[in-house]
This record gives C-alpha cells, sequence and structure tokens, in this order.
C-alpha cells in the first residue's frame, strides 16, 4: 500500500516556555465557552441528535460500500488520550525543540499529487512531519528524525484508527500554541483561506479561484462517489441547519458549491472520482480541547475517511477559525520531523533524507497496484502500467523479472519494467518540483529484441498550465539493449507531466523503458540563492576606462520582482535592472543571458522596464517622443516581419534587454516587454493619455503577451504616484481568452494588476463588468471581426467613464477588416483621436489606435 498523507500544521509566535512541557490539563468546557462564538440556542445534544436523524434519512441514498461511516464494534480507546503517544517519542521531541520560537507541525495523509510542504516562517523555525519518505517532495533541509512509535495503548488500534492519532501529538508536544488543523488536496501555493480571501478581495467569477483537483488514486478500489455524496451531506447540515456555529460559513459554501459544480462538469476529473477538499480550521489553546477533539478523531460513527469529519469537528466543538500572521522569508534554523513507515507500522524506521532523492513515484516500475496484479495473475507480463502511472491507450504491457516471452530483455532495476506499444501510445505521471532550480531527467529504453522492428522515443516533462515542455529527450530508432539517456533542464516549484511516448515508424514496434529518475542537479545550483523562486544566470561585459571586464552573474528574482545580482563568490548589492539600466545608458556594457528560464527573463525584463519608466521626469510621459523611445527601449514584439521598421529591428538586435526565443530563421522582433504596438503610435498615444485627466482604472480586452499591458499599468501608476495617488487606489485587469502569459504571471507578484482568462463573448464577462466599478479606460483589442468588436464596444460603453480605445483600426491585414469598419462608424458619432503614422520604409498599413473620448453624462454613453 503506498503512503497516505494528511497535513496539519502548528504554528507558534512566542517562545516556548514551562507550560509546554508540563502537561497540565485544562477545563474543556471552560475552553469551549471563552472560544465559541455568542450562543445560538443549539446545545451539542440538539445537534448530535439533527445529525443522527438526518444521517438516518440520508443513509437510503447513499452507497454504503464507499467511504460513508459503517457501523462497527467500537475500539477501546483510554480515556486519557495522552496514553496514545509513546513518551520516549515526546520526550525526545521536546528536547530537540528548545531552540525553537516558531513551531509547525504537518502529518501528510493526502492521496496523489500534493505541493510542496511549506514550514512556518521566521527566525528559529522548526516543522514536525509525519510522512512516507517515499511521497516528500522537499527542498534541501536540516532534518532531525524523530521515531513515532506505537505505545502500550495503541498496540490493539487497527491502521485506520492509528492513522488518525497524528493530528492530536501537537496538544502532547506544545500545549498553548497556535494550531493549524490543514487537509487538502488542493495544489495551492498558500493555505486555503489566503486563496479564497485574493478571490474574494477581486470580486471574480468562482471559476477564477486557483483550485485545482487531483484524480483519487483508490477511485478503482474504492467507491469514491460515496464519499463525496457524505461530504455533501455533512457541509448542508452544518450550513442549513447550525451556520451560526461557524465561523468560516462563506469558505464552507464555496466549498460545497465546487463539489456540486463538479458533479456536473463534463471536463474531468469530475468530484465523483477526485476530492478537492479546503475545510481550514485554524486556533489556539487547543490543549485545552485536548479530550473533546480526541473523542472526537475516534469516533467509530464518524467518517473513515479523515477530511470528510472536519467540517463536523468544527461545529461540534464550537472552534472560531482565526487567520495566522501573514508569511515572511524563510530564515528556519533546522527542521525537525517525525516519520513513519505507512506499509509496515510494526517496523518503524529511520529514513535518511537525500537532497538528490528520486521525485518520479514509482520510477523503478518496482511497486504494482490491485488492478495490475489481478491482470498478471501468475504470468510474468499482462497489459497494464505500474502503480502511479497512467497510460493512453491499452498498448501498454508490465513485463516481470524472468519473462521470456519479450525476448529476455530484463529489468535495470526492480522486479518490473514497461513496454509501451506502437507508434503515439505512452505512460504518464504527474511529478512535483519541490523548489526552482536545475533538475536531471535520466532513465533507460530501449527496442523489443527479436524479430521486431527498432522503434523511436520522446521523452517531455511539460509544466502544468503550460504547453511547451521544459525538456525534451528524443532517439530515433533505439538499439536492443537498455541505453541510458540524460538531460539536465530548469524547472520552477510545482507540477509537471511527465510523458515517455512510443514515436517510432507505425508497425509492431515496442518502446521499453525502467529505471525512470528526475532529481535536483545540485552541481548547477546557486547555494545562496537556492531558495528564491527564479533564477536567472547572466554574463556581463564591461567596457571601462579601455578595459574589458567580462563577469557571470546570477539574477535572482524574488516575489516582489526586486533583482539581484550576485557573483559567483560575492553578493553584490545592486539590482538586476540597475546594470541593464547602466548598461544601456551609457553604452559600455553588453549581457548575455546564459542559462535561461522564461520566469526569470520575464522578471528581469521587467525590473528593466521600471527602471526605464522610472527614471525620467512623469513630466516627459507627456511627450510624445520621448515616449516612444521609452516603448522602444522596453521591448517590441511582432510575428510579421515585412510589418516591422527598420529602426526597430535594428534596435531589437543591438540593445536587448533580455533575450527571448526567436522565431522563423530569427525573423523575429521579440525582446524586453514584448509590446505588440508600434512604438511610434503607442507612443503617441501613451503621452496623450498623460496629458489627459488622471485614469485610476484600467481594463484591457485582448493582451497576447502582456507587454503593451503592462507599460500602461506602469505609466498610469507613475502618473498617479506624482499625483498623490497611492497603489491602493489604482486597479487594472487583463482578460483573455486563451492562457495567461507568462510576463503577467510575473508581474502580479509586485503590482496591482490581474489577468483573468475569461472569453469576452462569454456570460461571465458580462457578469463580472456589473459587479465590478467603473472604469476610466478601456481598450479592446480582442475578437478582431465587425460583430466581436462591436459587442465588446457595447459591454463596456455604459461602464467607462473616460476614454474606449480600439487597436488596429488602420491594419490593411484581412483579419482587421471589421475594425477598420466599426471604426469608421462610430468615429464621427463622438469626440475621437487617431495615432496611425507608419513607417516610410515599411509597405502597407499596420496597427492604428483609436480613442472615444466618452461623453460627460455621467460617464454613460447613450
Amino acid at each position: 500500500m503506498r503512503a497516505r498523507r494528511l497535513l496539519l500544521a502548528v504554528w507558534s509566535a512566542v517562545p516556548l516556555g514551562a507550560a509546554d512541557t508540563a502537561g497540565v490539563a485544562f477545563d474543556a468546557a471552560a475552553a469551549l465557552a471563552a472560544l465559541a462564538p455568542p450562543a445560538t440556542g443549539h446545545d451539542e445534544t440538539t445537534f448530535l441528535r439533527a445529525l443522527r436523524e438526518r444521517v438516518d434519512r440520508r443513509l437510503a441514498i447513499i452507497d454504503t460500500h464507499g467511504s460513508a461511516p459503517q457501523p462497527a464494534k467500537p475500539e477501546a480507546v483510554p480515556e486519557d488520550c495522552r496514553t496514545l503517544f509513546d513518551p520516549e517519542t515526546i520526550a525526545e521531541a521536546r528536547r530537540a525543540s528548545v531552540g525553537c520560537s516558531r513551531l509547525a507541525y504537518s502529518s501528510i495523509d493526502i492521496v496523489g499529487e500534493h505541493p510542496p510542504l511549506v514550514g512556518p516562517r521566521g527566525d528559529g523555525s522548526c516543522v514536525f512531519v509525519f510522512v512516507g519518505a517515499e511521497t516528500l517532495r522537499q527542498p534541501t533541509v536540516d532534518f532531525v528524525y524523530l521515531l513515532h512509535r506505537r505505545s502500550v495503548a495503541t498496540q490493539g488500534f487497527s491502521r485506520r484508527l492509528f492513522s488518525k492519532l497524528p493530528k492530536l501529538l501537537p496538544h502532547v508536544l506544545f500545549p498553548g500554541k497556535w494550531t493549524a488543523f490543514f487537509d487538502s488536496k488542493l495544489h495551492l501555493y498558500g493555505t486555503t483561506l489566503d486563496e479564497l480571501s485574493k478571490a474574494y478581495d477581486m470580486r471574480v467569477d468562482d471559476r477564477a479561484l486557483p483550485f485545482t483537483a487531483f484524480p483519487h488514486p483508490l477511485k478503482v478500489r474504492k467507491n469514491v462517489s460515496s464519499a463525496f455524496e457524505w461530504m455533501r451531506f455533512e457541509i448542508e447540515v452544518i450550513l442549513e441547519e447550525f451556520s451560526d456555529r461557524v465561523a468560516s460559513v462563506d469558505a464552507l459554501r464555496n466549498q460545497l458549491a465546487r463539489y456540486v459544480a463538479r458533479t456536473r462538469d463534463s471536463v474531468p476529473p469530475r468530484a465523483y472520482t477526485a476530492f478537492i477538499d479546503g475545510a481550514l480550521l485554524l486556533q489556539r489553546d487547543a490543549h485545552q480541547l485536548f479530550g473533546p477533539w480526541c473523542a472526537e478523531t475516534i469516533r467509530e460513527d464518524s467518517s473513515d475517511r479523515d477530511q470528510l469529519s472536519f467540517a463536523f469537528t468544527v461545529a461540534r466543538l464550537r472552534l472560531e477559525p482565526r487567520l495566522l500572521d501573514k508569511c515572511v522569508t524563510i530564515a528556519a534554523n533546522r527542521t525537525l520531523c517525525h516519520w513513519f513507515d505507512d506499509d509496515s507500522l510494526g517496523a518503524l524506521h529511520r529514513i535518511s533524507y537525500e537532497a538528490s532523492r528520486n521525485i518520479v513515484d514509482n520510477g523503478d516500475f518496482a511497486a504494482i497496484d490491485d488492478v495490475a496484479a489481478k491482470y498478471l495473475g501468475s504470468s510474468t507480463w499482462a497489459y497494464g502500467v505500474a502503480e502511479s502511472w497512467s497510460r493512453n491507450g491499452p498498448s501498454v504491457v508490465l513485463i516481470k523479472r524472468g519473462d521470456t516471452d519479450w525476448a529476455g530483455t530484463q529489468p535495470v532495476l526492480g522486479s518490473y519494467l514497461q513496454g509501451i506499444q506502437n507508434r503515439g501510445n505512452y505512460i504518464y505521471q504527474t511529478v512535483v518540483f519541490p523548489a526552482d532550480g536545475f533538475y536531471s531527467i535520466s532513465f533507460y529504453a530501449c527496442s523489443r529484441p527479436g524479430r521486431y522492428a527498432r522503434t523511436s522515443l520522446r521523452a517531455t516533462v511539460t509544466r502544468a498550465g503550460h504547453q511547451e515542455p521544459a525538456v525534451v529527450v528524443e532517439e530515433l530508432l533505439l538499439g536492443y539493449s537498455f541505453t541510458k539517456y540524460e538531460a539536465t533542464f530548469y524547472m520552477e516549484a510545482g507540477c509537471a507531466t511527465l510523458v515517455i511516448m512510443n514515436d517510432g515508424p507505425p508497425g509492431d514496434r515496442t518502446l521499453l523503458v525502467d529505471a525512470v529518475r528526475i532529481e535536483r542537479n545540485v552541481s548547477r545550483a546557486v547555494d545562496s540563492i537556492s531558495e528564491v523562486p527564479s533564477v536567472c544566470r547572466c554574463r556581463i561585459l564591461l567596457h571601462l576606462n579601455g578595459r574589458e571586464l567580462q563577469m557571470d552573474v546570477y539574477g535572482a528574482v524574488d516575489a516582489g520582482l526586486a533583482s539581484r545580482v550576485l557573483a559567483p563568490r560575492a553578493a553584490l548589492d545592486r539590482p538586476v535592472h540597475e546594470f541593464v539600466a547602466y548598461a544601456r545608458t551609457v553604452g559600455c556594457a553588453t549581457v548575455e543571458v546564459l542559462d535561461r528560464s522564461a520566469a526569470a527573463e520575464a522578471a528581469v525584463a521587467l525590473d528593466a522596464v521600471r527602471s526605464l519608466l522610472r527614471a525620467p521626469p512623469s513630466a516627459r510621459l507627456r511627450d510624445a517622443a520621448a515616449t516612444e523611445a521609452l516603448v522602444l527601449a522596453c521591448g517590441v514584439d511582432d510575428g510579421t516581419a515585412r510589418a516591422m521598421p527598420a529602426e526597430v529591428l535594428l534596435h531589437a538586435a543591438e540593445l536587448r534587454i533580455t533575450q527571448h526565443p526567436r522565431n522563423v530563421a530569427g525573423e523575429y522582433a521579440a525582446y524586453g516587454l514584448r509590446i505588440s504596438r508600434y512604438p511610434r503610435q503607442f507612443g503617441a498615444y501613451v503621452a496623450f493619455l498623460a496629458a489627459g485627466p488622471l485614469v485610476t482604472s484600467y481594463l484591457e480586452i485582448g493582451c497576447r503577451w502582456g507587454g503593451a499591458f503592462v507599460f500602461t499599468v506602469e505609466v498610469l501608476g507613475r502618473l498617479g504616484e506624482a499625483s498623490g495617488i497611492g497603489a491602493d487606489d489604482f486597479r487594472a485587469l487583463a482578460i483573455d481568452k486563451w492562457q495567461e502569459p507568462l510576463l503577467l504571471q510575473e508581474y502580479a507578484k509586485g503590482a496591482a494588476a490581474r489577468f483573468l482568462k475569461l472569453d469576452p463573448a462569454g456570460a461571465p464577462f458580462a457578469e463580472l463588468l456589473a459587479k465590478t466599478p467603473m472604469w476610466d479606460l478601456v481598450l479592446i483589442d480582442g475578437d478582431h471581426s465587425y460583430d466581436g468588436v462591436r459587442r465588446d464596444f457595447d459591454l463596456v460603453r455604459n461602464r467607462t467613464t473616460r476614454y474606449i480605445v480600439l487597436h488596429d483600426i488602420a491594419s490593411d491585414e484581412p483579419s482587421c477588416a471589421g475594425v477598420r469598419r466599426f471604426w469608421r462608424e462610430v468615429r464621427d458619432q463622438f469626440e475621437t483621436h487617431e495615432f496611425v503614422e507608419q513607417y516610410d520604409d515599411v509597405d502597407g498599413s499596420y496597427f492604428g489606435i483609436g480613442v472615444i473620448v466618452v461623453p460627460r453624462s455621467n460617464g454613460i454613453m447613450y
């Protein structure tokens, strides 16, 4: 059985004191009275009676073969729950935590993929973790390993009951501390409440919430639909009858709505095959509730799946969720871990964690699940896939060591190898990368020996939400004996999909694969900045006083996009953009990006752009020529080479802020922000905005790479600062039906600007416009058909107070004919301004910006 994982954390903002080690019991009733919300008129007996009645009514329609509670003989549990834990484990943990001022406690019990564990933030931080070693997804840290042993009182406990105990141990170890009780399969960068609060602040549609569901690995062996129905039932009880006893009603309602929506969703994963849990319990002085909490946890009539009982726990114990302080930069002295091996609880042992461990689950195909075992039976091979892997079709075969039917090829490691028959078939799995950095992928592969023709392979690792792989390993017509294939690549923290495909010619050809590994490439890591989200290695060539000085530096981009340059042996307290801006200003240096990460490039480009835009006085932004120069300096992009004037191409070649992939034959002018505008037109347009009334809100419909959006927001923000308008009073939103550009992903980390993936033609966008305040400025650059641009115009005409802007009003491109036609119809009805100047060395007419000034009738256009 694979290790199961459940996340439970304990934070403390105060030093450990005598009370932490005394283990003094407190009056649970008094604690409940202190922590509970105002009286509701319901006592515990009333709640449980209503609950029991609802259970009786619902059991008739719930498939009781799944995860719903089943009648069972109660297990004998000691009255004093402290006897559930081995005294040596408790003593060892207390000794090891003497130097800790801030604590976290984690017990992982989530089945399937999960985000990297995030420890407590602050000096003197420590974390305790129960987790199967083979499932840990952690960056390099200094672990202190502690054994979790069965006590005398727990020797007779079932594995199910014993697996619930880790969530109780913090009350024994650290009484009186903040406790975050977290059960989730959400792939989040922060806590559930963090993400929900962001969404509520943005007032966005529920579909924009950053939740990701993962398939439940046990769905073949258990009826997951019952578990879903049971959790839905539990939440309904609380919301309908006892909502005033729970402080997180909105979060629970949102969770239930998402569950219900998943049952109707035609796109997998649906709620019946995936959990989307986000119940979160935060409280302090939890030791006062130790007895009641212990009793709730070990109830035989509670759900067999732990996460289904959290909603009940909140309501029954009248606990009020409280949000902890915001996270700060990690500065952990050390990390403490509890370990247990879920496969053999009776043979617990210390496990050494290696920074370079394989993050591919079951990469040696050593473990097979129940279904694969059933396929195999007594045979040495069968069609199927090893545990933790998936396949796209039936032509995938699992081959056992000792088999001769497949020409005697034996596994490199473990007991099994995987065969992939016929072109286009593949195996895959989701891999969790614990931190940004360089990784190495390696595996053994060959063609099936004997009378069979040779085949080819293609292996890729693609980050979630991206289309282009981070690495591709290809080989044509492999030999008949295992050969090792390797590659190194850069990957940001998060989930990615590993695919190994038979890419050979048509015919009966089989690709054999074994020993798949992905490991941190420690030799490529930068120790001094290994924890930052993005790293970009650059080479700077300086020309000073007739001397040439070459320096390799690492640009580390943090969440605020404040890049720092670190030389190989010394940290230089200089932002990357200062080097770039200085080099561009005096023309004394060139910058070459050596190890390119797309996120790092985007962040470095943003830093450089901010430096350029903040350098001149705000008054210069009203100068069309000066603003045109800024546009050119910040970076232009267009995929149509014939539309690019020579001065733009020359600037791209000589003064590139950062490098971006070129298109066919290098005929691509992309660099910096990749602004899809003519600098001459866009500069004059921005200068017009700068000279007019102050704009404090901006909506862009259709943003492509996001460069024009970033430039506009930066200029408007700069003008607002000069007029005393703070960042909190400015808002900006980009809408597009395509995937969020990487540039905007980076930009949103440090700016009051957001992106939403919405189709302007859909109802959600119209609903969003109706809910949000009026916009000062709206730019339309989405659907270029006549009906499309008219629809967008009609949607925003009564939601705009100053300007409505159309792009491509002067383009000869056939795809822009609808925009030209619509502009001709409306330009005589309103006060308008056109920015359509072309370049002499370009044949034809391109782009063009048209501004409609909204009439002053309360900001409404009639």
